[in-house]
């Protein structure tokens, strides 16, 4: 009979209690029960055995056997004391001892480790060399220290050396010198002892790999990637099981005392309750006077960890116990790519280059402060249960790819994973960071939790990663030295609205992201040194627009404006293109008029600028063509200033990028009647070959869009507009259109802002809009 237990000790942050939770379908599998299932549900671990609640406790408490965890390579172990072991009263040679001359069978592999050990020639030599190390760095110290002091010494008693004897200064001078040459050759001894040393512990490692049995071997392939190079676990100490002080196989020799008598085996009189709050959570239990490290951020003590102002460290030890067993799970390698001459690189399961974006409790300065080494997990969490080896495959495979190469940061993994879908039963991922919170020490701060969920959109953004354009931005925003603070701002705010989008963000997320793009771009722009490092964004698909099209006033006004004959040269100094087919920067170009302001001064300089340049190219045809258009409900609702002008100009700068479709889907809107003056002056700003389409222009007909009518109205003066409107009319009916809607005099603009009245009249019109409100108006041949 199967049992499924809701274990309530075991949720996914802190990281600690995620390990914990596989140090106990490890050992379950490996010493119990080799059916053993797993999976999470919820907040919380369910796993399935033949066993009873009883029968697994009673395992855990009776039959459980230690991974021997022992770290002899490091100073703090028990070993390398530095003094004959067999007396040293350091916690880590004491321990030893005490597990040495146990008879408890489930300390047998515990036994074995240490036996071998003894025997093994380079430890004793490190040890030796080691303690004669210290003894040069004091006698360095007291040197440095002398020195200072015969400098104090000289200055106060210059008299005295200027009244010494020719034969005392002599013997002086050779004191002095004697001296100098005894500190060089204390140095080279120094750097003689620190190259054995190395080269020891090289050998240590090696006679560890051939000589250990499977069980022993555990927490050196946990904790040390062997290969032509050597690299340590960036979860254990990233420096071969040591956390600052702490030499964490002592800690779990200390934690393991805890619960059991180290003579016979037996559990001590608290380990049960322990072990029940460790796996259910239904006691409440003192903790052991220890902790749990970076791991378990809560249980470092310190201020504000617990009510009052400082809290003490403590941890329940088969917290600790179980979470070292878990991590034993993921295993560092070394990997080299290719025909490489390059040195290997470590490699983790599910580890990547620290990044503060998507994280709302990280910042740049908490990125700056990551440890080289430590760097971010994102640890899966899967519903379907799954046996211990096929945990132990998935975190030995433990990568995703991106673009067919492998993902390097949080960035990459989320937009992985966003286009990959499940895999292996896995439906989310938990992001820890490790960063300096603790003084110097790190600790596994948890980000966030991902979805595995397929997202078509995230897939628009390998279009941003065209000849690296957004790896070279990203890296180059991440230099101080360079990047000005404004754009390292706007790339950590693109970053984060990128995380938004692989986890649902929809329209909302891609409107945001194309803001920025924008933005990034205008600011750049300014830059000499930032335009040398990014190219202009590159050119974005149709989809882009489609995808985020919300149907909103806002967006349909910014893409109708932003599809307007050389857009993104009014906009941004680059190389007059209109087919995009390049992005090169133009510093300095004329035709790049928009700047300080809102979106009516810019549109206004964009209008003047492009009837000056179609005057100066001598352009027949009206240069206000593009597409999409709009519909009239979006126009007038800009008209009457209902509509949010900074979002029109944010999407303006990011969708004149894209390559707009001809048309968007349509909407239903209700609109009224526009004002008459718009009806009026709204063919003047139409390309002739629409009105000639819509059969409101004669095929031999011209009519150009005077640059004083733009001039008059951005006066905002009521006279001056309506000195606009006389020159309108008169140039309607030259091109022969009978203006019959008007027979006595001109519309008035009462209650109209000219101004926004030309910026409104740029915006494209779709052809039935302009064929309705321009009803007035027929050619002239056709009215007589």
């Amino acid at each position: 009979m199967m049992h499924e237990h809701l274990l309530g000790g075991c949720i996914p942050t802190p990281l600690a209690s995620y390990l914990k939770a596989l140090g106990i379908l490890r050992l379950v599998a490996e010493q119990k029960d080799p059916d053993v299932a797993g999976r999470w549900q919820g907040e919380q671990f369910v796993l399935r055995t033949v066993l009873s609640r009883e029968e697994l406790e009673r395992f855990f408490l009776e039959e459980y056997r230690p991974t021997p965890i022992l770290s002899p390579w490091n100073g703090r172990a028990g070993y390398l004391e530095g003094e004959d072991a067999d007396t040293s009263n350091r916690g880590g040679a004491v321990l030893l001892r005490e597990f040495r001359e146990s008879s408890a069978v489930r300390f047998q592999s515990y036994r074995g480790l240490i036996q071998e050990l003894d025997k093994t020639d380079s430890i004793e030599e490190m040890n030796a060399v080691r303690a004669s190390k210290k003894e040069l760095t004091k006698k360095k110290e007291l040197v440095k220290k002398n020195k200072q002091n015969s400098r104090v010494w000289a200055d106060e008693h210059q008299k005295l050396l200027s009244q010494m004897t020719i034969y005392e200064f002599r013997l002086t001078f050779l004191l002095l010198l004697k001296n100098i040459l005894d500190q060089k050759l204390d140095q080279k001894l120094l750097a003689e002892m620190t190259e054995r040393e190395a080269f020891l512990k090289e050998n240590l490692f090696a006679y560890l790999r051939n000589n250990l049995d499977e069980d022993q071997l555990a927490w050196l392939d946990g904790t040390v990637a062997l290969g032509e190079d050597k690299a340590f676990s960036p979860l254990l100490g990233s420096s071969g099981g040591v956390e600052g002080s702490m030499d964490l196989g002592v800690n779990f020799m200390e934690n393991i005392k805890s619960l059991f008598h180290l003579g016979t085996g037996d559990t001590t009189s608290f380990s049960a309750a322990w072990l029940k709050t460790c796996l259910h959570q239904d006691l409440s239990m003192n903790k052991a006077n220890n902790t749990a490290g970076s791991l378990s951020p809560g249980n470092i003590g310190g201020p504000n960890a617990t009510t009052g102002f400082t809290a003490k460290t403590g941890i329940n030890p088969w917290d600790y116990i179980l979470m070292i067993e878990g991590a034993l799970v993921l295993r560092p390698s070394l990997t080299r790519k290719l025909e490489s001459s390059e040195n290997s690189s470590l490699s983790y399961p599910f580890t990547i280059e620290p990044s503060a974006s998507g994280g709302s409790n990280v910042s740049l300065v908490d990125e700056k402060k990551t440890r080289a080494g430590r760097s971010e997990l994102w640890m899966p969490i899967w519903h379907v249960f799954a046996g211990f080896q096929e945990i132990a495959v998935c975190f030995r495979e433990g990568s995703v790819t991106l673009n067919r190469r492998k993902a390097r940061t949080g960035l990459d993994f989320a937009r992985a994973i966003s286009q990959l879908g499940a895999d292996r039963g896995i439906n989310q991922f938990q992001r820890f960071i490790f960063l300096k919170r603790s003084g110097d020490n790190d600790v596994a701060v948890p980000v966030g939790r991902f979805n595995v969920i397929r997202n078509p959109q995230v897939d628009l953004l390998s279009q941003l990663d065209r000849n690296a354009w957004l790896d070279r931005l990203r890296r180059f925003a991440r230099d101080p030295q360079k990047a000005p603070g404004r754009i390292q701002q706007l790339v950590r705010r693109l970053e984060d609205e990128i995380f938004s989008l692989t986890q649902g963000g929809g329209r909302l997320a891609l409107q945001n992201i194309l803001t920025l793009l924008g933005k990034i771009q205008l600011v750049s722009a300014e830059s000499a040194r930032t335009r040398e490092a990014v190219a202009p964004v590159p050119q974005l698909g149709t989809e882009w627009a489609l995808e985020a099209d919300d149907r909103s006033n806002e967006f349909r006004l910014a893409s109708a404006l932003a599809g307007l004959t050389l857009m993104r040269n009014y906009i941004v100094p680059l190389k007059a293109d209109e087919k995009m087919k390049r992005s090169e920067w133009s510093p300095g170009n004329v035709l790049a008029v928009w700047g300080g302001g809102d979106l009516m001064t810019n549109l206004l300089r964009i209008l003047d600028r492009c009837l000056l340049e179609a005057q100066r190219n001598q352009r027949a045809d009206n240069p206000l063509a593009g597409n999409p258009t709009t519909d009239l409900a979006a126009v007038m609702a800009f008209l009457k200033e209902e509509t949010d002008d900074r979002r029109i100009a944010g999407l303006l700068a990011g969708l004149i990028n894209v390559d707009l479709p001809r048309c968007l889907p349509f909407r239903e809107v209700e609109v009224e009647q526009p004002p008459a003056v718009f009806c009026l002056l709204k063919p003047l700003f139409t390309p002739e070959s629409v009105l000639q389409q819509l059969d409101l222009l004669p095929q031999d007909a011209h009519l150009p869009l005077p640059r004083e009518i733009v001039t008059l109205l951005r006066t905002g003066n009521r006279a001056q507009a309506g000195r606009a409107i006389d020159i309108a009319r008169r140039r309607l009916r030259i091109a022969g259109l009978k203006l019959s809607a008007y027979p006595r005099s001109a519309p008035d603009i009462v209650g109209i802002d000219s101004p926004r009245l030309a910026a409104a009249l740029m915006i494209p019109l779709a052809k039935g809009e302009l064929s309705r409100i321009c009803k007035p108006f027929t050619p002239a041949q056709e009215a007589n």
